[in-house]
């Protein structure tokens, strides 16, 4: 044991090892408490704004901190055992006063800066504002932080004794100069105080050329743990190039800055001249999620599967409904086979246009109703007749398509199906989404099941009419389409002119620079090689750099991750 005899002779025993920092403060905290007993007695005076009554006014969070035993090993795991939580909540408030005293904070740095630099260059003798005063600016951190200590009794400045505790204040300090409504953003600023302090702890009382290195140490763990912890969010602007990058991003397929930007020159920083094989894969899954699938790939059985799905919940959501066509539908089914007929040469035709609007027209003749197979003929039919080469078919199918669907949707709304009706136009919708899916696989190198966006896209304007998608009268997965096939299209290789991109060159110039400096230094054949494989190895290293997550949040919001940085000022200034 460790005996340390106090000033009124009695003798406090501490286990071996016990650091000198934790024996101070529990011999503080001990001869404290005898003190603040002393003035509830009587036997100690306790002036107003005295060390005691701060003191007493904070009693119950004293004992807190250390347990009642006041002799050997309870006091020592009073000390270690030291109460985080409040250390924590001190510390908050100190971080706060940091971020309002803001401006008084800068503005004596500023004063401080200018006189010192005066008296440099000119010679003058001045005195800064707070030398002339005694006194930090009354709207700085630092008086601000006096005051809430004033009022507290001192609370707020309480720091938990130990590296635990240090790293506890200096997190809280940082948390509470930084608040911010993303939860993430707050995390990583705490994860920077804990950084800032850990760096601090490393490096205290060394020196390089006489600087002392901790306060940079502690700058660079907070600025450089909140960089490198940023994550490219959200496209900033209001353009369409930004809205199409974050449609794809919202779906889950992850775009690099330069493809949602369309900036070449970025992209070959990035090394990402066109769409990767993982891009592509998480374009196909968005894709097949949109049409009511969890499978990942176009192939063929995901798609039959799919498809049975998709027609099953039609039919189910019009089982038992008397679907029969009115005059008026009849004669708009008539209207479109005309129209049909009259723009197609006759040994062009296909007869099956024909055919549907004559057995519209015949079941309103007679009052019958459609049957559910023949009501899915009609679908099977229709959907591919959007797809066809002939634009006049397309038209044609895609004017019977809206006519069958009022058709249907009147008999669910007489029957007062109106949960029917709502399911029935989701499964509609993903059936006019599967069309296209089912165009574009049958397209491309899509052997893998894997979609080509370009190639995806077109099939989506054919399938749900080149009219429509001029409006945008079209389901949003056309939209999702349409913004991948323009944020994943691939960069050109070769400029205008004919020469190639400087991307091309880059590692055979950096192998080359590498081999000179090798040959300039003396280096045998086997190094020389070595070195010139090394050099055309650093531009892909500098496209890894480009395309990590902090850059690319640098690059893609650079004030978002400014703003995320300047959370850990306060932080600091509190320390």
């Amino acid at each position: 044991m460790i005996e340390v005899e106090l000033p009124d002779g009695r003798v406090v025993e501490f286990p071996e090892g016990t650091d000198q920092s934790t024996m101070r403060q529990a011999i503080s905290k001990l001869m404290m408490r005898d003190r603040i007993a002393a003035a509830k007695a009587g036997t100690l005076e306790m002036r107003p704004g005295s060390a005691e009554a701060a003191a007493a006014a904070n009693e119950q969070a004293m004992a807190q901190m250390v347990p009642e035993q006041t002799f050997g090993q309870g006091l020592v795991q009073g000390a270690r055992d030291q109460n985080l939580a409040l250390g924590l909540l001190s510390a908050l408030p100190r971080g706060a006063a940091e971020t309002l005293g803001a401006p008084g904070t800068i503005g004596d740095l500023l004063n401080t800066g200018a006189v010192n630099l005066a008296n440099t260059l000119l010679g003058t003798d001045l005195k800064t504002t707070r030398e002339i005063t005694g006194q930090p600016s009354p709207v700085s951190g630092e008086a601000i932080r006096s005051a809430l200590s004033s009022a507290t009794g001192g609370a707020t400045e309480y720091r938990v004794p130990g590296l635990l505790g240090d790293i506890v204040s200096t997190t809280g300090e940082f948390v509470g100069g930084g608040p911010s409504a993303s939860g993430r953003n707050l995390a990583l600023t705490a994860l920077s105080g804990a950084a800032s302090e850990g760096a601090g702890k490393a490096t205290e009382g060394v020196s390089f050329l006489g600087v002392p290195l901790e306060p940079y140490a502690r700058m660079a763990g907070a600025f450089g743990t909140s960089f490198l912890g940023s994550k490219p969010g959200a496209f900033v602007g209001d353009d369409e190039t930004a809205r199409m990058a974050n449609v794809l991003r919202e779906a889950g397929v992850d775009v690099t800055t330069g493809q949602g930007t369309g900036s070449q020159a970025l992209m070959r920083m990035e090394g990402r001249l066109q769409a990767t094989d993982e891009q592509l894969a998480d374009f196909t899954a968005a894709t097949m999620r949109q049409i009511g699938s969890n499978a990942k790939t176009a192939l063929p059985e995901n798609l039959a599967a799919t498809q049975n799905a998709i027609v099953k919940r039609m039919d189910d959501a019009v089982a038992g409904v008397r679907i029969v066509p009115s005059k008026p539908q009849a004669q708009d089914a008539a209207r479109v086979a005309k129209d049909y007929v009259d723009r197609v040469p006759a040994g062009q035709l296909t007869p099956r246009i024909r055919g549907i609007s004559n057995e519209i027209k015949a079941l309103s003749a007679s009052n019958k109703d459609v049957t559910l197979s023949r009501l899915k003929e009609w679908r099977t039919d229709i959907g591919e007749f959007t797809v066809s080469p002939d634009p006049a078919t397309r038209k044609a199918a895609h004017a019977l398509r809206e006519l069958i669907d009022d058709m249907t949707d009147q008999a669910l709304t007489a029957a007062g199906r109106a949960d029917d009706i709502a399911a029935l136009a989701k499964a509609r919708e993903e059936y006019r989404n599967f069309i296209g899916v089912r165009d574009a696989a049958t397209r491309g190198a899509s052997e893998r099941g894997i979609l080509s966006p370009t190639q995806l896209n077109q099939s989506m304007i054919r399938a749900q009419g080149r009219e429509n998608y001029a409006v945008g009268n079209t389901t949003p997965m056309t939209d999702f389409t349409r913004s991948a096939a323009a944020t994943l299209r691939p960069a050109p290789t070769v400029l205008p002119d004919g020469r190639r991109t400087i991307s091309q060159a880059l590692p055979a110039a950096s192998a080359a620079a590498a081999a000179s400096a090798g040959y300039g230094m003396g280096f045998d054949p086997l190094s020389l090689g070595m070195a010139a494989a090394g050099g055309a190895f650093i531009p892909a290293v500098g496209q890894f750099a480009v395309r990590s997550a902090p850059v690319q949040a640098l690059l893609r919001d650079p004030m978002g991750t400014i703003a995320q940085t300047v959370r850990t000022v306060p932080g600091l200034l509190a320390q």
